[in-house]
């Protein structure tokens, strides 16, 4: 029964192993040493200069003779080139991922994705405007683990936000602290 199971394992195994590696023929990924894949007729063919600038997000489907572009955020792969004949022909769909340029190709992002980032800036450009025109600016610092338990249990007892709280401090401080300059200093 051991024997059985050990022979059924090793069969396994084998069928495994010969499917992961028919599914990596369907695929030629380009790495910078390697910049062209074989075609139907084993011949080597060289890429499209744009895909080495950006390797990583391309692959070559064999299947289907097409160049694959993976867009970075939702990694999904979109069919931009037909190989027939020795050359790549323009099939993508404008729909779903953009065409920049001749020398940089296609945009990293699809359509969706790229929408989905220019919503997320224009909301984070509004609220940096917003914070402004309260007179105010972003500033980003590193506040220990005790002071921010303290910012964050005064600012809830007094019903404020955090922001708030530790801009009242600051106000505080300010006006019982005068700072007095002396620029008398002679330039030299």
């Amino acid at each position: 029964m051991q024997k059985r199971l050990e022979i059924e394992a090793k069969d396994f195994l084998e069928y495994a192993y010969r499917k992961a590696v028919l599914r990596l023929k369907d695929y030629t990924y380009f790495k910078k040493d390697k910049l062209t894949f074989l075609d139907n007729n084993n011949e080597t063919m060289k890429i499209p200069g744009y895909v080495a600038r950006s390797r990583k997000n391309y692959r070559f489907n064999h299947k289907t003779q097409k160049l694959e572009k993976k867009c970075i955020q939702c990694e999904k792969y979109f069919e931009v080139e037909l190989y027939k004949e020795g050359k790549f022909a323009d099939i993508h769909d404008e729909d779903q991922i953009h065409f920049c340029s001749e020398i940089s190709g296609y945009a990293v992002r699809c359509k969706k994705c790229n929408h989905e980032k220019e919503l997320e800036d224009s909301e984070k450009l509004k609220r940096e405007k917003d914070l402004s025109s309260k007179g105010g600016y972003s500033f980003n610092i590193k506040i220990s683990d005790q002071n921010i338990k303290y910012i964050r249990m005064l600012a809830a007892v007094e019903s404020v936000t955090e922001e708030d709280f530790a801009n009242n401090c600051l106000d505080v401080i300010r006006k019982n602290n005068k700072l007095e300059y002396k620029y008398d200093k002679k330039l030299e």
